[in-house]
This record gives structure tokens, C-alpha cells and sequence, in this order.
């Protein structure tokens, strides 16, 4: 068999990790709200900025491992679109039953139960299932797109990222002015093009150091330019721009995709134990994410009592260290 891409998990387990501590609310991530600290506010809101790269890397993983791929309507029907409307009904139903008789926050309704399935609105971390699921319906159109792309199309492709992800969202944060011309394209496929482009259609020559240093440059610019915005934001009582911590995700992420893939590339090894180890842990990560509510509330005492004694965000570090450890085999 295959050996698996080990920079690919890696990818997965980073996205999860970022997944989590965006669902650690005023313990971790929007801790910069409530806090006097001038250092927590700093690294706070610097983590919540980075931390939202998470959902960005699982689509760009899911269009590096899906896009490539030659199947029918009918394997993709049985192998993905039965697999996750499963998963979406079963999970809705061990959440409506979690809501009402450990919760008792509402009387149990098979009719209930039903629109809970089908509006999707139950439990709102749970709106990456549907997301995803409504992807898997589109996916042959989007693999038609990305594998007849030649170079030539992929460089127009990022050349209206940077104006419509980058350098607009810049502009309207500063200037406080809309424009009326948009980038109509799902950032959600944006961010799977984009997945498959770096790990299958980026020439091996742009894996250099050169471009290394030019990806991280961008990756460090993105998150302090955010910062900068944010603060006039929270401290500029004139300020009517839109700015906010997810604005400049995409060239983070490509970022962090790109480097993670350009070490592996350049020789770094890995035992084969803590390969194998790795491989597991990546195979975990969606079933982590579907229970990762119950695991980080059953959790919360750690933060509760930890938090006392050092400060809150090494607390939250512990907190979803713990998460991990319990979660992971």
C-alpha cells in the first residue's frame, strides 16, 4: 500500500489543534476581550488570528487529496456522499439527545429531531459537516476545474486572491470604503484549489529556499497586518472599518501549507515510530472534531484549576493538551 504523506497529517493535526482553540471562547481565544493584561491582550489576539488557519487547512488537505482523484457519480455516491450524511444524522441524533436529557434544554421530538437534521442549526460547530457535505455534491465540477487549469490559469487564479483576499480586504479595512466588485468564487473552493495546486501542480523549483523565506515574509505580514487593523478596531472609536481575524486567512494558511511541505521535501526524517504514530493520529482527527465539544467541556475543570495558579493562556494550553491526550490512542 501507499505509504501516506506524513506532512499531509501533520496539516490535519495542526487544523485541529487551531480547531479547538477557536471553541476556547474568554478561556483562550477571545480572552484579548476581557482581559487588562497588555501581554495576554497581545498574545491572545495574535493566537486567535493565526488559530484561524484551522478550517482553511482541512479544506486545502481535502482539495490536495480529492481533487486528483478519477471517480464516478456513483463511487463518489457510495464512498463520501452516504459516508458523511450519515455521520451528519447519527451526530445530530447523539447531540439532540445530549440537548435534551443531559442538557434538558428542550422536550425530545422525533419531529424536532428531523428539522434539527435538516436545517443544520442544532449545534453550530457542526455547520463544517454540512459545508463539507454540500462540497463532496459539487466536487466533480471542481475537479474538472483544477485538473484542465493549466500553470497559466492557477497564476490568474492567485493573482485575483491576492486582490480580492488580500489587497482589497486591506483597502476597505483602511480606507472604511466598499467595493462593488467581488470575487464570486466559494472561498471554501478557493481554499481546496489552492490545496491541490501546492501539493500536486507547484513546480518542484519553487520549493526552494528563496520562495521559503518569500511564503514565510507573507505569512508574518498577513497576521501583523491583521494585528494592526484589529487594534484600531478595538482602541479607534472613529473606526467604521470591517476589519477582523480571519480577513488575511488565506495567504496564512497557503503559508503554513506551503512550509510544512517544503521541510518535508528538503529531508527531514522522521523515525519510523513516530511516523506510524503520526499516521494514527491524523486518522483520529475527524472523529476528535465530531466529539471535541464533549471532550473540551468534560475537560474544562483542568482550566478551572490550573488557571489559578498560572496565568489563562498556558492554562488553555494545558486544557487542549489534555483534550489531545484523551482523544488521540
Amino acid at each position: 500500500m501507499q505509504r501516506k504523506k506524513i506532512h499531509l497529517e501533520i496539516i490535519r493535526i495542526i487544523a485541529l489543534i487551531c480547531i479547538i482553540y477557536n471553541h476556547t471562547g474568554d478561556r483562550g481565544c477571545s480572552l484579548y476581550a476581557y482581559t487588562d493584561g497588555r501581554i495576554t491582550f497581545t498574545v491572545s489576539l495574535l493566537s486567535d488570528i493565526i488559530c484561524k488557519i484551522g478550517v482553511p487547512l482541512f479544506f486545502m488537505i481535502t482539495g490536495a487529496v480529492l481533487l486528483g482523484k478519477q471517480e464516478d457519480i456513483q463511487a463518489l455516491c457510495k464512498k463520501r456522499w452516504i459516508r458523511i450524511g450519515g455521520v451528519i444524522v447519527l451526530f445530530t441524533m447523539i447531540r439532540y439527545v445530549y440537548e435534551c436529557f443531559l442538557l434538558e434544554r428542550e422536550e425530545f421530538s422525533i419531529i424536532r429531531l428531523i428539522q434539527a437534521i435538516l436545517k443544520g442549526n442544532l449545534f453550530v460547530p457542526y455547520w463544517f459537516l454540512y459545508t463539507y457535505f454540500s462540497v463532496l455534491l459539487i466536487l466533480p465540477f471542481l475537479r474538472i476545474l483544477a485538473l484542465y487549469m493549466k500553470q497559466i490559469d492557477y497564476c490568474y487564479f492567485i493573482l485575483l486572491l491576492c486582490i480580492f483576499k488580500i489587497a482589497l480586504p486591506i483597502y476597505t479595512a483602511i480606507s472604511q470604503q466598499e467595493i462593488a466588485v467581488s470575487f464570486m468564487l466559494e472561498e471554501i473552493c478557493s481554499y481546496m484549489i489552492m490545496g491541490y495546486y501546492i501539493e500536486n501542480i507547484l513546480p518542484k523549483q519553487f520549493f526552494n529556499r528563496k520562495w521559503f523565506l518569500i511564503l514565510v515574509g507573507i505569512g508574518i505580514s498577513s497576521v501583523f497586518i491583521t494585528y494592526r487593523l484589529l487594534l484600531e478596531k478595538y482602541f479607534n472609536p472613529a473606526y467604521m472599518g470591517n476589519a477582523n481575524s480571519s480577513m488575511l486567512v488565506i495567504p496564512l494558511a497557503c503559508t503554513i501549507f506551503y512550509c510544512i511541505k517544503y521541510m518535508f521535501l528538503k529531508g527531514v526524517k522522521v523515525p519510523e515510530k513516530v511516523y506510524q504514530y503520526i499516521i494514527k493520529m491524523g486518522e483520529c482527527v475527524f472523529g476528535i472534531y465530531l466529539i471535541e465539544d464533549y471532550l473540551r467541556n468534560g475537560l474544562a475543570f483542568i482550566w478551572d484549576i490550573t488557571a489559578k495558579y498560572i496565568s489563562a493562556l498556558p492554562a488553555c494550553g494545558i486544557w487542549i493538551f489534555s483534550i489531545l491526550i484523551v482523544g488521540f490512542p
